[in-house]
């Protein structure tokens, strides 16, 4: 990412994209759609984490889909202080204070 936003900055954007309404939503349902949430820059940022995991995945990785599923399901653990992209993903987005308050919890 371009500049590293600063704690204020990411607590305004989830003010701005996380109503009280869909806190109330979560809570109850378990699930809700945030819009708008992470940046383009940001979501292009996880893609390429997720390209890089592809392309070389750890030890723990595993296809759990079979080979005539219609899909692949790829599933790999543990990677985000291995693979760049993931580690400033959790640091430096909003997701992490977004699943706070939704979760109501004091840190995440």
């Amino acid at each position: 990412m371009t500049t590293v936003p600063t704690p204020e900055a990411l607590q305004r954007r989830v003010q701005q994209s996380l109503s009280d309404e869909q806190v109330a939503q979560f809570q109850r349902d378990g699930a809700v759609c945030i819009r708008q949430l992470l940046s383009a820059e940001e979501v292009a940022l996880l893609q390429s984490g997720i390209d890089a995991n592809l392309a070389a995945p750890s030890p723990r990785a595993k296809i759990a889909s079979r080979p005539d599923d219609p899909g692949r399901f790829f599933e790999d653990f543990c990677n985000w202080q291995d693979i760049p992209q993931f580690g400033l993903f959790v640091r430096e987005t909003p997701l992490a204070l977004a699943a706070q308050r939704l979760m109501q919890s004091r840190s995440v």
